[in-house]
Formats: C-alpha cells, sequence, structure tokens
C-alpha cells in the first residue's frame, strides 16, 4: 500500500462519501482507488456504499455509485459485499397495511353515516328556523373534520376525500339524469 493520507484527508473523503450526492460520492471513490489507502473508516464506507442497501428504490447514479465502489474495494484487495438486489419503483412500494385499510374505511363510511343522518334531520326539521344555520354548522363540522384528521390520520382523511367524492359523483350523475329526463324533450 502507497503511504496513508492524513486524518483530514480521510474525515474530508469520509465527509464526500457520505454526502448523498453521486458526482462527490464518485471522485471520492476515485481519489481513495489513486491514494490506496486502507483506513478502516473509508473501507467500511466503502462497503456500505458498495452493497447498495436502501429501502427506497435505487436510482440509476446509485447504482454507479455503487459500481465504483466495488471497483474501489477489489483495487484495494478487499472483498466488496453482496450486491443487494436493486428495488424496482413497483417492488419498492410500501404494502398497505391493515391499519391503513381500517382508517381509510373508517374515513369513508364514518362520514357517510355520520353525514347521512344530519342530513335526514335537516330534511325533517327544514322548517324551523334552525334549517337555515344547519348547513353552515355540518358544513364546518365535515371540514374541521378533515383538517383534523389530516394532521393526526392522514387515512382517514384520504377516506373521508373518497367518501366525498362518491357522494359528489352519485350527485352529479343523478342530476344529470333529472336534466335529461324533465328537459330532454327540448333538445
Amino acid at each position: 500500500m502507497a503511504e496513508q493520507p492524513n486524518e483530514e484527508t480521510i474525515n474530508k473523503l469520509l465527509e464526500e462519501l457520505r454526502s448523498g450526492e453521486a458526482n462527490r460520492q464518485i471522485k471520492a471513490v476515485e481519489t481513495i482507488t489513486e491514494l490506496k489507502t486502507d483506513n478502516e473508516l473509508i473501507v467500511s464506507a466503502l462497503k456500505a456504499l458498495a452493497a447498495n442497501d436502501s429501502d427506497r428504490p435505487v436510482s440509476r447514479e446509485a447504482r454507479i455509485v455503487s459500481r465504483e465502489a466495488r471497483k474501489a474495494l477489489v483495487a484495494l484487495g478487499i472483498e466488496a459485499p453482496p450486491v443487494s438486489e436493486p428495488s424496482s419503483l413497483v417492488a419498492s412500494k410500501k404494502e398497505r397495511s391493515s391499519k391503513e385499510e381500517t382508517d381509510f374505511l373508517i374515513g369513508f363510511f364514518g362520514m357517510l353515516a355520520v353525514n347521512f343522518p344530519l342530513w335526514i334531520i335537516y330534511i325533517i326539521t327544514y322548517t324551523n328556523s334552525l334549517s337555515s344555520f344547519f348547513p353552515a354548522l355540518v358544513l364546518l363540522l365535515n371540514l374541521g373534520a378533515l383538517v383534523g384528521f389530516a394532521f393526526t390520520r392522514p387515512k382517514i382523511a384520504l377516506g373521508i376525500l373518497g367518501a366525498y367524492f362518491v357522494a359528489l359523483s352519485i350527485a352529479l350523475t343523478a342530476g344529470l339524469f333529472a336534466a335529461v329526463i324533465c328537459f330532454g324533450s327540448y333538445l
């Protein structure tokens, strides 16, 4: 092995290897190969880059960095770690947990279960003075629940939005059919 670099150079190379920027990492790997340093910290950083073991999808740049790190380890006479299976975009998608599905269903059916009785009450009490205030109250409660769940349990908020979408789709479809039935003869 050639003369080992000083501690400052080693720290700078380690910083470059850990930077997360492919260009900086590749330059550091090339420098390490030229210097033929077998510093323990640098070798462990190279092994980590060569293994490329992350749960995220592996980018093209990350694969290049991994390949260059493996070459550098081989040039230093060190056995490179086994290559982890590169994850694709499809394989990297997180499996939905049953809690997430349950939360979505709670939001979806909960919104329908709460709002349906409220609108039945509104229809029944339509002639009361409360009837002008009631829709605004329901709207505020719905928006408050949506915003609150968006910050605390986002999957419930997505379920609520899904229920809004389904309800709006049904209303628009019913309105379209009513318009055709009522005014179709004028076309």
